[in-house]
């Protein structure tokens, strides 16, 4: 296992029988994360605005990157069992999916494909990330997030970026509650503390059976009582409901922070943000607006076009923002990025 690198934070590894816990300190909050930007109409302009988006982890560019492991026979077991306890509710559903009663694999069959689909019940569509990274001399990584070196990079204050991830949760919340999305329930003002960590390397996904099975309790418990359920409104219902700051954050992080080894050389933090797209009637943008950061610097792809160039320094003298242009160097027997600041 790996953690981005960055001697601002220690780390705590704890190994049990079945998961290995991470518990990571912050010990200084003056450092800085680095975001790599391809140029197009969206990064410009958000550029330009201090806009922070955030991506649901469906549209990530790794489609294994927020995938878990968990046994479907366990599940479906689950399933079974939990229906074979309440014989009433058992008879309408089948009766509901034109089912007879010795077809009951078939109707548990049915509820495991409907009720537990990846984008529901792993949370794929009610988070949101911000993905930085500790490291602004990465060629890699100018060549996969800046466009072939064409593109910028820009300078955050960690402390600036906790902030906006902390507001941008204060904000969901009272848009909940103004809505009245979860009909009848009101909550405190739970809030995500550490909304920004990094990502641990490790090529063993996160077992999530129990937490299905949990799940699949919830929405049978809430079939049985109302007679359907909102699949887009209640993952985000269950979430809230249910909040421990200690549980949540150890399953964001072990299933949204967690990629494989290859990946190590991003050194990535993530800012955490909630997706109120399907709230406000958007349910197929995976793309969230978390709030408003000014950048500390930016930085110049070493292949970035003239026009280009010319018009990110307009736009960060604007901002009285530092500039710097990346260029390689010859140290040894290699070649190295290193920022040079643009007069």
């Amino acid at each position: 296992m790996k953690i981005a690198k960055n001697k601002n934070y220690t780390v705590k590894v704890i190994r049990t029988e079945k998961e290995t816990e991470v518990n990571i300190a912050i010990n200084n909050d003056k450092f800085s994360l680095y975001r790599y930007r391809p140029i197009n109409k969206h990064t410009i302009n958000q550029f330009i605005k201090d806009e922070i988006y955030a991506t649901c982890p469906v549209a990530f560019n790794d489609p294994y990157d927020a995938a878990v492991r968990f046994s479907e026979r366990q599940i479906k077991k689950h399933i079974k069992s939990s229906l074979v306890k309440n014989n009433k509710f058992l008879k309408r559903l089948l009766k509901q999916n034109n089912l007879h009663c010795s077809q009951i694999n078939e109707l548990v069959n049915c509820i495991y494909e409907r009720d537990l689909a990846p984008d529901i019940q792993f949370g794929n569509n009610v988070y949101a990330f911000a993905c930085f990274s500790t490291d602004v001399n990465q060629e890699i990584m100018w060549a996969h997030y800046a466009g072939l070196a064409t593109g910028f990079v820009l300078e955050y204050d960690y402390s600036t970026l906790r902030r906006i991830g902390i507001e941008h949760q204060e904000s969901i919340f009272d848009i909940v509650s103004e809505l009245d999305v979860i009909k009848g329930y009101s909550f405190n003002k739970d809030i995500i503390h550490d909304p920004l960590l990094p990502v641990i390397y490790q090529n063993d996904k996160y077992n999530v059976t129990d937490l299905c099975n949990n799940y699949i309790d919830a929405v049978l418990e809430k079939i049985d009582a109302d007679g359907g359920y909102n699949p887009i409104v209640f993952p985000l219902e269950q979430s809230l409901k249910n909040y421990n700051e200690k549980e949540t954050i150890h399953f964001i992080q072990n299933a949204y922070y967690r990629k494989k080894l290859p990946w190590y050389y991003e050194n990535e933090w993530r800012l955490i943000g909630y997706n109120y797209n399907p709230i406000i009637g958007r349910a197929n943008d995976n793309y969230v607006k978390l709030g408003v950061a000014k950048p500390k610097a930016v930085y110049l792809g070493e292949k970035i076009s003239e026009y280009d160039k010319g018009a990110i320094i307009e736009i960060a003298r604007k901002k009285e923002l530092d500039v710097y242009i990346m260029k390689t160097v010859i140290i040894g027997n290699t070649l190295k990025l290193k920022p040079k600041k643009v007069t």
